[in-house]
């Protein structure tokens, strides 16, 4: 049975999160280990699951002990042979992944990585958002599988590329226990006894806050927003620790409010206090999906929250009151509203218990089942095509690929400033044509070509066919073969070797066989075995079939082998089209060329 490793920055994540899928998983007969910090000798954590290492992280990501952290956790994972390492929390997720990106090269583990929030989002301070992405589409080359929690980290990780589409999912949040959060477990003599406590009746309003106490949950904005309220009977409960606390005390006595405004510290009996609530109240501007709210949907508490993401995404349908970030005047109407009883809270007590039944745990639990039994069957078809492509060979070709790169560059560098001179002349501008490509593991690079076509449309805008735009110096480059040398410069960058399966384009892999995904587990090339044996005059089953020959057969002296080919290929001039076509048909469209 599969080995799992989960990996968090803390123990107490774990313990809040991760134990129920610990117990799942064990339960199905595979060995769930935890890598954190703070968590030997925890009784809850060794007891769920079956080893717990212990590591010491850094919050800077950077830091000089994430990288002795970094090197621990690759020697534990070598010496357990782990099938799954599956990773929390931002800088766990990005020294982990910068930790495996050589070992997973050869298909085990396979990397997950659960992003709670991404620490760039709309609204966020520009140069903030620019390092915080930048490091996730860094850190997504060494990543088989993302999961985003929201609709705009989903749609983030699409746009600017972190993964390809296919390898993120959304899931909502890590699941609750329905029975945990059930509303009618807790006693009313329970809840009658937590009002009691704070001097409330049954008609006074208490308004509840589950959040650290740090900038980005707002805490401020509340206390403002609760400090106009014309009801002063009303009691404010905040639950959390942090950096802030003093800060927020002394807050609330400038306000005039420290009177009914409660600092509760760490509480482990918060479903009964959000029982006890009449609202839970988040302000913050940075969520993932609060399992705070998730937790008082569940137990029939209505919710004001700001249109943070995850958060919007659990209120804007009617389940709750939502308010924009920042917006005090807005975070006080609705807290009145619900003190005034003027609002339909059945209706978003109701909602709000339709909504989060997709968030229950089972539901996680299958859609993480589904999620490792992908994972692992594309380890076992990646096995044979890994197994040729590593070691010292790996390595030698990747050396002699830069190496000769270098030296082509240099020695044409004559031939490439004439025909890049030739275009400009002839075509205009730009000389280079750039276009996004799938490379290994389908992480997409932008591929270079020497440009051979005009941008020529017809009357309604769309682009002519190939063989209409096509220029008399572009076919002569084709010919040669001389619009591919900019693509030197890809195998330089590691882009490319100089072979391998050609790169297609983007839209085709959604449109391969599990088989023919197969291509994609090694470094595409400017030239291929597919290219001495036909090249563009092969049918795409018999290109397909011939690129997955080379994969499962690769070998230093069946490189050097088709690049002696090539040059006489190139020479002969042999295969540049197939018969009718200026270029290859379309994957997967053409009749004569099914997929």
């Amino acid at each position: 049975m599969p080995k799992i490793l989960m990996v968090t920055t803390i123990g107490l994540t774990a313990k809040a999160f991760l134990l129920p899928y610990a117990y799942h998983y064990r339960r199905l007969g595979c060995q769930v280990d935890l890598l954190a910090s703070d968590a030997q000798g925890d009784q809850e954590l060794e007891a769920g699951f079956d080893h717990v290492h212990e590591i010491e992280w850094r919050r800077t990501p950077l830091a000089w002990q994430n990288v002795t952290a970094g090197y621990k956790l690759s020697k534990i994972v070598a010496s357990q042979g782990y099938d799954i390492v599956h990773v929390h929390t931002p800088v766990a997720g990005f020294v982990t992944r910068l930790a495996l990106r050589r070992q997973r090269k050869a298909g085990r583990p396979q990397v997950i990585y659960t992003a709670h929030g991404f620490h760039f989002f709309k609204g966020g301070r520009p140069l903030r958002n620019l390092l915080f992405r930048t490091m996730e589409r860094l850190a997504g080359c060494w990543t088989d599988r993302l999961i985003v929690m929201n609709r705009e980290d989903l749609d983030a990780a699409v746009k600017y590329k972190i993964l390809r589409q296919g390898d993120v999912c959304c899931m909502p949040g890590i699941g609750f226990d329905p029975e945990q959060y059930d509303p009618d477990s807790i006693p009313q003599q329970r809840i009658d006894a937590i009002r009691a406590q704070f001097g409330l009746s049954k008609h006074e309003t208490l308004f509840l806050v589950v959040a650290e106490l740090q900038g980005r949950k707002r805490h401020t904005d509340l206390l403002h927003a609760f400090s106009r309220l014309q009801s002063t009977t009303a009691q404010l409960l905040i639950a959390g620790t942090g950096p802030l606390l003093e800060d927020l005390k002394k807050l609330a006595t400038q306000l005039g409010i420290a009177d009914r405004v409660h600092f509760l510290g760490f509480r482990s009996d918060v479903p009964a206090l959000m029982r006890a609530a009449d609202a839970l109240v988040l302000t913050s501007d940075q969520e993932g999906l609060p399992r705070c709210v998730i937790e008082a949907l569940a137990l029939k508490t209505v919710v004001i929250g700001t249109s943070a993401r995850g958060t919007r995404d659990l209120l804007e349908n009617g389940s709750g009151i939502l308010v924009p970030v920042g917006d005090i005047a807005a975070i006080a109407a609705a807290m009145q509203a619900v003190a005034d009883r003027s609002l339909d809270l059945d209706s978003l007590i109701a909602k709000g218990r339709e909504t989060v039944q997709q968030c229950r745990v089972e539901v996680s639990f299958g859609l993480h089942d589904q999620l490792y039994r992908d994972v692992l069957l594309h380890a076992q078809e990646s096995d044979s095509s890994y197994a040729r492509q590593r070691g010292w060979r790996l390595v030698l070709k990747g050396v002699a690929d830069r190496v000769c790169a270098a030296a082509g560059l240099m020695i044409l560098s004559p031939l490439l400033l004439g025909i890049s001179l030739l275009i400009r002349v002839t075509m205009g501008a730009p000389v280079l044509f750039r276009q996004e490509r799938p490379g290994v593991k389908c992480r997409p690079f932008t591929l270079l070509k020497f440009r051979t076509m005009r941008n020529r449309t017809d009357q309604s805008g769309k682009l002519l066919p190939d063989g209409e735009r096509l220029t008399r110096l572009g076919r002569l480059l084709r010919a040669t073969s001389l619009d591919e040398l900019p693509q030197l410069w890809n195998v330089l960058r590691g882009d490319l070797s100089l072979v391998g399966p050609r790169p297609l384009l983007m839209e085709y892999l959604e449109r391969y066989t599990a088989e023919q995904m197969r291509r994609q587990d090694v470094l595409p090339g400017i030239t291929g075995w597919a290219q001495i044996n036909g090249r563009n005059q092969l049918s795409w089953p018999k290109k397909f079939d011939l690129d997955l020959w080379y994969v499962d057969h690769w070998s230093l002296k069946l490189d050097f082998y088709i690049l002696c080919k090539t040059l006489w290929q190139v020479v002969k001039r042999d295969g540049i089209s197939q018969p009718g076509h200026a270029t290859m048909p379309e994957f997967g469209v053409d009749e004569n060329h099914p997929p």
